[in-house]
């Protein structure tokens, strides 16, 4: 069974994730939005379907910051995910580095086995493994949650883009999820493996900001 089939069913291990991920089947797909993107300025989006092969379906436009799949997986038996395209950053013209907040809570609520986004050339994607966590609602708490990571690698005086960088590698850890990157039109790397270790990092780490949300250490 290929990586594809035991992505789709959720029996993908953590010690079974490639080193690379092969998304060469989509490219076209992937360049036709992102061009569309380029135009307006406004995220394109469809849902990553498994026929023979990787394939888009179902569509959408959404704003200038946000676009919602039309499906969750589940919906359909032949349903992995989502991809979307981030415009490039309105101040610099940069691309952007990596998922947004809301992004994981939408992969975490949509049970997405495999999550993409393109900005500019670069590429990055989730993959869900056994330690992915449950599928949950969306809801405030969670996004705000999830937003004070960020909020805390921006208090760092981070660049925006190594605070993102670093938000996404702390919420893999957290929820489990598989994370790669690379360049549009070659095949992603293997950037991060969620481990035990790392999820109570993030735990500690999550303790830390709320002490300090809340005034606790000075």
């Amino acid at each position: 069974m290929n990586i594809w089939r035991r992505l789709i069913i959720g029996q993908l291990k953590c010690r079974e994730l490639p080193k690379e991920l092969d998304l060469s089947d989509i490219l076209d797909d992937m360049e036709r939005l992102w061009q569309a993107t380029t135009q307006d300025g406004r995220e394109r989006g469809a849902c990553i379907v498994l026929d023979e092969r990787l394939k888009f379906a179902h569509e959408v436009i959404g704003t200038l910051r946000s676009v919602q799949p039309i499906h969750r997986v589940g919906d359909y038996d032949d349903h992995l995910g989502f991809f979307h395209t981030h415009p490039l950053d309105l101040d610099d013209g940069t691309e952007v580095a990596g998922f947004s907040y809301q992004d994981f809570t939408g992969a975490l609520e949509d049970s997405d086995r495999l999550s993409v986004v393109r900005s500019g050339n670069r590429v990055l994607a989730l993959a869900r493994t056994e330690r992915t966590r449950p599928s949950a609602p969306a809801n405030g708490p969670k996004e705000d949650e999830f937003f004070a990571v960020l909020q805390h690698y921006l208090d760092k005086n981070l660049l925006s883009y190594e605070a993102l960088r670093r938000t996404n590698h702390h919420l893999c850890h957290k929820l489990g999820f598989a994370f790669y990157a690379g360049k549009f039109g070659h095949p992603l790397r293997r950037e991060l493996i969620p481990t035990l270790r790392g999820k109570l990092m993030s735990f500690l780490r999550k303790t830390l900001i709320l002490s300090l949300r809340k005034g606790v250490i000075p």
